[in-house]
């Protein structure tokens, strides 16, 4: 090959990675916090396209690491972002994202939350990328990351803890009205869960989480779980359990909602 073959070769390298670099800019939050940002699909490097809440005084003082709870939606809040933006707003109208818009969210300590969208659904590598690249990109202690899911994304969060496992990332979850693979609850149960369900739920059925439950009781080696059941709470047992209204209405049969779940994540370090 001749000097003139390998010098177009080489600039065709440079190019190509100079779009790369393109393609998956830096993303850097902003300082000041108590922000609620959509970031569409491709403005950041992270697999998801998402609502990216800051605490007050974030990145004031860059010493500070802040706690990192991941939010995964339902079926009807899927978008894809990349082609249309608007779609990251289907995030706001339920669940924890729209107790933040509401000026509702007030955990014992401040947190950054990631509310990510899928277009189909959530592949369980992409949320491993998704929380890596999250914990180089914000001011956000590692040791501290937290995920939540409802239906959809209570299974998205189950299928995340059985596939990794140990090495998931997560130090303690919180699933509502989803179900798992009872032969994943060896992994499952290597990370802190609390389970929440309504029991007149005729979408999916409260016996799925009736089922990992007892799958998780049967492992020699788990982490704490727990299992409340609301009576008489259909699908839609998200919202009081996201702003503690259902503290005092769950099946004492099962285990209290004594504790906002948030105090209950953070009590949990991943090591």
């Amino acid at each position: 090959m001749n000097w003139a073959a390998r010098l177009t070769i080489l600039l065709i390298g440079v190019l190509l990675a100079m779009t790369s670099c393109r393609l998956t800019p830096q993303y850097l939050p902003e300082a000041g916090g108590n922000t609620l940002t959509a970031v569409p699909f491709g403005e950041s490097g992270c697999p998801f396209g998402f609502y990216e809440y800051l605490p007050e005084g974030y990145g004031l003082d860059s010493t500070i690491k802040y706690p990192l709870l991941i939010f995964l939606h339902g079926a009807g809040e899927r978008g894809d972002s990349e082609r249309d933006p608007e779609e990251l707003d289907k995030l706001l109208t339920t669940g924890l994202p729209a107790l933040i818009r509401a000026g509702q969210f007030d955990p014992p300590e401040p947190m950054i939350v990631l509310a990510l969208q899928a277009n189909i659904g959530f592949d369980q590598n992409n949320l491993h990328k998704a929380i890596k690249w999250a914990h180089k990109t914000y001011l956000a202690n590692p040791s501290r990351t937290y995920m939540t899911g409802l239906s959809m994304g209570a299974y998205a969060t189950y299928r995340y803890l059985g596939s990794y496992g140990k090495r998931s990332l997560v130090a303690a979850a919180v699933v509502i009205c989803g179900g798992a693979p009872v032969e994943r609850a060896n992994r499952i149960g290597q990370t802190p869960l609390w389970i929440f369900h309504g029991d007149a739920d005729e979408i999916v059925p409260v016996s799925e989480s009736f089922e990992i439950a007892k799958a998780l009781g049967d492992q020699a080696e788990v982490k704490p779980f727990n299992l409340s059941i609301y009576p008489g709470v259909d699908h839609r047992s998200w919202d009081m359990t996201y702003d503690g209204t259902g503290m005092g209405k769950e099946d004492p049969d099962y285990d209290r909602f004594d504790k906002d779940i948030y105090s209950w994540m953070l009590q949990y370090r991943r090591d």
